[in-house]
């Protein structure tokens, strides 16, 4: 029942396209954290 209301809610058009900006602007977020820790980790190999 109530996994069927988050659907309905997801697929409604504003508050829908609030849900979808939050979980890209949560994937930007993971992306750039991937992006510093990978360049962290050349960093440190580099001095090696």
């Amino acid at each position: 029942m109530y996994w069927q209301s988050f659907k309905d809610f997801i697929t409604m058009g504003g508050d829908g396209l609030f849900v979808w900006l939050c979980i890209g602007i949560t994937l930007l977020a993971l992306a750039i954290e991937w992006l510093h820790l990978r360049a962290l980790w050349h960093k440190q190999n580099g001095e090696k």
